[in-house]
């Protein structure tokens, strides 16, 4: 039972949800190679695994209960400012929404097959996009988006009171 559901890990999007979260921590945390978020499943029904999957931090697999309060803080603002990302360029589409944005695509533009790869039903963002091609893509995506432009302001109070004096400095260089 627990490698079947060990196979929920593997889902596309739970694995590129965990690549962000990693980056993002990192990020703030100074590039610590002990700080690796995964995930884990329990030996359990799989009706219910989704509700039962564990988060681990660091390379030895340490359940996320049992560390300390400040890491938990360092967890929660780097989940935030991952939230806070830029979003306009998509790392996931479905197979239906890739169509109808192909039909907004100039012809000779081919930016989206150059950026996206199909995996089943779906087309992933490539991670190996050149900087010109990506600008290119942030540029088609920002004209066709089917929202209002916005910004967001994140401010925290005393964010000394709350990480490891490690972290304080790396986290508001970010």
């Amino acid at each position: 039972m627990k490698e079947n559901n060990n196979e929920i890990l593997k889902i596309q999007e739970i694995s590129l949800l965990l690549s962000t979260i990693n980056n993002s921590l990192k990020k703030v945390s100074n590039k610590n190679n002990d700080l690796i978020i995964d995930l884990q499943t329990n030996n359990i029904n799989p009706s219910k695994v989704l509700s039962n999957i564990n988060i681990t931090v660091g390379t030895r697999g340490r359940d996320i209960r049992d560390s300390s309060l400040g890491l938990n803080n360092l967890i929660y603002l780097s989940l935030l400012m991952m939230q806070l990302e830029d979003d306009t360029v998509p790392k996931v589409l479905s197979e239906n929404k890739m169509d109808v944005i192909k039909e907004l695509e100039d012809e000779e533009c081919e930016v989206l097959d150059d950026c996206f790869e199909k995996s089943g039903d779906k087309y992933i963002l490539k991670s190996d996009i050149q900087k010109e091609k990506y600008n290119e893509l942030y540029k088609f995506f920002d004209i066709n988006r089917d929202r209002e432009a916005s910004f967001t302001l994140l401010a925290i109070e005393e964010p000394e009171a709350h990480l490891h004096p490690r972290y304080k400095e790396q986290f508001i260089k970010k």
